[in-house]
C-alpha cells in the first residue's frame, strides 16, 4: 500500500509557519523584548528559513531529480533546524557547537540554491556551462567559507576573500542569468 503524505505535510507545514508567524506578530506587538521575546522571534526565523530551504529541497525530490541530494538537503536543513533551537534557547552553550552550527547554516544554503538552479534544464551548451558553473562556484564558496570555520584559518590573507568575492558574484551572476538564457533559447 501507498501511502501519500504530501498533503498532510504541507498542511503541517503551512499551519507550523503560521502559528509561527502568529507568536512572532504577538510578540512584536504585546511583549516587551526580554531574552524570552528575543528567543521566540529567532526561533520563528529559524523555523521559517529552514522550511524554505526544505521546499527548495522538496521541489526537486517531488520532480524525481536528484532524489539523493534532495534528501542529503533535507538531512542538513533538519539538524541546521535543531542546531538552531539549540543554540537560541542556549540549552548547549552557543560556543560548543557554533563551528558545527555556522557549518550547517552555510550547507543549507549551499543545498537549497543548488536544487533551486537545477530546476532549469538546459538548452544549449551555453546555458549547461552556466548551470554548472554556477553549481561549481557555489561549491567552492561553501567549501572555503567550511575551511575558514572548521579549521580556523587565518583571515588575514586579502586573496581569499578577494577569491570568495569573484565567486559569490559569479554564483549570483549565474542564477540570475541562466534562466534567463535558457528563456532566449527556448523563444528562438
Amino acid at each position: 500500500m501507498h501511502v501519500n503524505l504530501k498533503r498532510p505535510l504541507l498542511i503541517a507545514f503551512a499551519l507550523s509557519l503560521i502559528v509561527s508567524a502568529l507568536i512572532g506578530i504577538f510578540v512584536f506587538l504585546f511583549r516587551n523584548f526580554g531574552i524570552v521575546e528575543i528567543n521566540v522571534i529567532l526561533t520563528t526565523v529559524a523555523i521559517s528559513g529552514f522550511s524554505l530551504a526544505g521546499l527548495c529541497n522538496a521541489i526537486i525530490f517531488e520532480k524525481k531529480n536528484f532524489i539523493s541530494l534532495s534528501i542529503v538537503g533535507f538531512v542538513i536543513d533538519v539538524l541546521g533546524f535543531v542546531y538552531s533551537i539549540i543554540a537560541i534557547w542556549n540549552f548547549i552553550p552557543l560556543e560548543n557547537i557554533f563551528k558545527t552550527f555556522i557549518s550547517l547554516i552555510i550547507l543549507t544554503v549551499a543545498f537549497a540554491h543548488i536544487s533551486l538552479i537545477l530546476l532549469i534544464r538546459p538548452r544549449s551548451r551555453m546555458v549547461k556551462i552556466s548551470l554548472y558553473s554556477t553549481i561549481t562556484s557555489n561549491i567552492i564558496i561553501s567549501l572555503m567559507l567550511l575551511s575558514v570555520i572548521m579549521l580556523n584559518m587565518d583571515l588575514s590573507d586579502q586573496m581569499h576573500f578577494r577569491i570568495l568575492g569573484v565567486l559569490i558574484v559569479l554564483v549570483s551572476l549565474g542564477t540570475i542569468v541562466t534562466p534567463i538564457f535558457n528563456k532566449i533559447i527556448m523563444l528562438r
